[in-house]
């Protein structure tokens, strides 16, 4: 398999076997398009002996037979021969000797190849701004026609822009700063105090045409500016961290305490997850839209990476204490006892709360049918009245 510009996977080869033997087919039209991108030909060689117990005088009535075969680009030898058959078990043996060649088509198909330069490439354009009469304001990301100095014209998009690389996750990779399809192309970007994406105008060129018109639709006029981290980062040169980024602070924050863990108790307080649930890690972030199914699979995610796995056996050994369904109902209870000569009680108070918060919350929703209870704790936890945004 090979994936083109826009990560759409295409059939190079197949392996298949008959009996006991192994033979590739492989799709002429992308060979003929990797020979004209690589401006040669593919000349195959051929030298095969197959032995028989077959009377071959029977077939052509003497011994010792030639066939030739020919063209333009191919030629072929078959010697059928039972005089010279020297191996024992057998009455004689076949000899296939030849070669052929496959030409390239006249020119490649430059969409498949990144590293050609494109006379014919196209390029959309985005929202920039306003004129004074309201009118919105257009310009290009190809940065060859554009002015010296509008690489880094700040281009903003609806956050629902992201959902198509978050449904494939098996294509793309993302995270809060950047979009990345394979080895083939890579986006930055950033969310804004507006809750808005944010893009480079510059980095718009360098994705596929196809991958352009996608960010298009979710184009918006400017509102606010970029965040104070990015320009730190991108235009004087500074490390800087995000200063309101949820998902960035909880992993950074679920990172460590792993690792201090691990130091300290010689295992992880929260087990890591099998392969067929490590998508979870990829999809958790905060919820793009008003809909319900997302805030469930979030809620979902982040139940997964939590109290789903919190490490049982390794708190059970430390505190001699085993889910009774009385004093410990469960993982969060001997999390809490756990906890009790570690922290403050305050403390002890906050941590748990947050954990029954998620675990109510999914009980009540993602994991049953919405009712009663789903609607009483979001008003229990002053939830109610906030965006799947806020809420998470």
């Amino acid at each position: 398999m090979i994936d083109d510009n826009n990560g759409e996977t295409l059939l190079l080869a197949r392996i298949i076997k008959k009996e006991n033997e192994y033979g590739i087919l492989l799709n002429p039209h992308y060979l003929k398009d990797y020979l004209a991108a690589r401006n040669c030909y593919l000349i195959c060689f051929y030298d095969r002996v197959i032995y028989s117990e077959a009377d071959i005088e029977q077939f052509f009535g003497k011994k010792k037979h030639e066939i030739i075969l020919r063209d333009l680009l191919s030629f072929y030898k078959i010697i059928f021969d039972a005089n010279h058959c020297f191996h024992k078990s057998f009455k004689c043996f076949s000899l296939l000797i030849g070669k052929d060649i496959i030409e390239p088509y006249a020119q490649p198909d430059k969409r498949h190849f990144t590293w050609f330069e494109r006379d014919d490439r196209e390029y959309a354009e985005f929202i920039y701004g306003r004129d004074e009469k309201g009118n919105e304001l257009f310009r290009t990301c190809d940065q060859e026609k554009d002015r010296v100095g509008e690489f880094l014209t700040p281009i903003f998009f609806k956050r629902e822009v992201l959902l198509k690389y978050y449904n494939e996750m098996s294509k793309y990779n993302v995270d809060s700063n950047k979009v990345k399809c394979l080895n083939i192309w890579i986006l930055t970007i950033d969310i804004t105090d507006e809750e808005l994406v944010h893009v480079w105008l510059g980095d718009l060129g360098r994705i596929p045409y196809e991958e352009q018109l996608h960010w298009k639709q979710y184009n918006v006029v400017p509102r606010g500016t970029i965040t104070e981290h990015r320009y730190r980062r991108d235009l004087m040169g500074e490390w800087a961290d995000p200063v309101d980024d949820s998902i960035f602070f909880f992993w950074r924050a679920f990172d460590e305490l792993q690792e201090i863990s691990k130091r300290n108790l010689e295992d992880y307080l929260f087990m890591k997850l099998k392969k067929d649930d490590e998508y979870n890690l990829q999809i958790f972030r905060l919820p793009l839209t008003e809909d319900l199914r997302e805030f469930d699979e979030q809620i979902q995610a982040l139940e997964k990476i939590t109290n789903d796995s919190i490490n049982v056996a390794l708190l059970k050994g430390i505190t001699t204490k085993g889910i009774n369904g009385n004093e410990v109902k469960g993982p969060i209870d001997l999390l809490r006892i756990f906890l009790q000569k570690r922290c403050k009680q305050d403390d002890i108070e906050t941590i748990i709360l947050a954990f029954h918060q998620l675990q109510n919350i999914r009980s009540t929703s993602s994991a049953h049918r919405k009712g009663k209870g789903y609607f009483r704790a979001l008003k229990q936890y002053n939830l109610k009245n906030l965006s799947n945004r806020k809420k998470f």
